[in-house]
């Protein structure tokens, strides 16, 4: 079981980014939730550990125990360990005023929203409980099996166009922004975002 980008098994140690940050929808989600702040990226990561592999407690909504630790990847830029996903949110303060009990029904609207808004539906979520515990903070993130792709960090009003990679390709264009951009020129100019396939084989 490893990580995998067209073919190439990639293992446990790679370059993970922070991925899409739609601001569209992170608004919307604090609008109709009614939190301070909202965040929401896609194609991006979930931090699990810094000293150890996995330091968090992760549940799902039916509060079922979720053992994520073959799925971790050392990122050795930020020196932490992180999981892929294609979605992670987080609302601060939500539970300064809610329970775990409003979790599910917050995430039920969360997919209504991406529905609408051309964002990821979240098929399988699993929940932050520490940083639910203490910060009050709900981070919420798609099961790392149904990972697709990681892309580089930009914020966006709307989906943008994306164009996936394998990571082979993504590791010399990144480095080099004369030629990222060179490339994307060269993509009709449409200035899309450049991401990596990415996912999770048995």
């Amino acid at each position: 079981m490893t990580w995998v980008s067209d073919g190439e098994e990639l293992g446990r140690r790679f370059r993970i980014y922070p991925g899409i940050k739609r601001l569209d929808i992170g608004e919307e989600i604090k609008r109709r939730i009614g939190s301070t702040e909202a965040n929401y990226y896609m194609y991006a990561y979930a931090t699990t550990g810094e000293a150890e592999e996995v330091e968090y407690e992760f549940r799902t909504l039916s509060r079922k125990e979720v053992d994520l630790e073959e799925y971790v990847v050392w990122d050795p830029e930020w020196e932490e360990w992180r999981i892929p996903t294609n979605l992670k949110i987080r609302i601060e303060d939500f539970f300064v005023d809610k329970t775990w009990e409003d979790v599910p029904p917050t995430v039920e609207e969360i997919n209504r929203i991406s529905r609408e808004m051309e964002g990821y539906v979240l098929k399988e979520p699993i929940v932050n409980v520490t940083t639910m515990e203490e910060n009050k903070i709900l981070i919420v993130f798609e099961h790392p099996r149904y990972t697709e792709r990681n892309c580089w960090w930009r914020r966006y009003g709307e989906m943008p166009r994306i164009v996936d990679a394998r990571y082979e390709v993504f590791k010399v264009l990144k480095p080099d922004t004369k030629l990222e951009r060179d490339v994307r020129e060269m993509l009709e100019g449409c200035n899309p975002l450049i991401c990596y396939r990415l996912r999770w084989v048995k």
